[in-house]
């Protein structure tokens, strides 16, 4: 087990909060039957600076490559998952947040360039979910990535499979998705190359005003 049931917790399998870096790169990592909880959550990265107490934004934000990582739990005898990653306002299968929104960071590594940030991600046998017990101004779930604020997200050769994703809440303005929950600034999201297979997008709030897709659940530009 992995948390922070603080209100302001960022919480991630590998990396819990990246904030301000000059470039991260987490590559070839696996996270196996563990449980996440926090605020943002995310199964390898939780955040990259999100102001939880304060802006939404920020004037400067970490850059960060996710490479070849996979989450992987496990399932009972009916196929249910049994591990959860779970995340107040944000919640993601791989990162929860994303608010990197440098262009100039491509990492070389065995001769090869990362452009995206997101690839070759595999989440299988996990249940993923948000709860939004606090009061903020967007939410987010997905199988990969809950929440991006920046244009420049982009996920590529990565699959999410035989997952529960989850909403939670009853408050406005939240998105679930088999890839990316909510993301503000969508024109910018860029994917290819992605499977999504066997999993289960529901909302169990008393509100029925989550949106929901296959791909993206909630895509808006404030």
């Amino acid at each position: 087990y992995i948390g922070n049931k603080k209100s302001y917790g960022k919480v991630g399998g590998i990396i819990g909060n990246d904030e301000k870096s000059m470039g991260c790169v987490i590559f070839n990592c696996k996270i196996e039957k563990t449980n996440i909880q926090g605020a943002v959550t995310g199964g390898i990265l939780g955040s990259t600076h999100l102001d939880l107490q304060g802006s939404s934004a920020a004037t400067d934000y970490a850059r960060f490559r996710v490479v070849n990582c996979e989450v992987s739990g496990d399932k009972d005898e009916q196929g249910i998952p049994k591990y959860t990653i779970t995340g107040n306002r944000f919640a993601g299968g791989v990162v929860g947040y994303d608010g990197d929104d440098k262009t100039d960071f491509s990492p070389i590594f065995n001769d090869q360039t990362y452009q995206y940030k997101i690839d070759g991600c595999y989440v299988h046998d996990y249940n993923i979910t948000m709860s939004a017990v606090d009061n903020y101004d967007s939410y987010g779930v997905a199988g990969l990535l809950g929440g991006s604020e920046v244009n420049n997200s982009t996920i590529v050769n990565s699959k999410v499979d035989n997952c529960i994703i989850t909403d939670k809440t009853s408050k406005e303005k939240r998105g679930l998705g088999g890839i990316i929950g909510y993301a503000n600034e969508g024109n910018g999201l860029k994917g290819f190359n992605i499977v999504i297979s066997n999993n289960k997008l529901q909302n169990t709030a008393v509100s029925d005003d989550t949106k929901i897709g296959n791909l993206i659940g909630f895509a808006v530009e404030d």
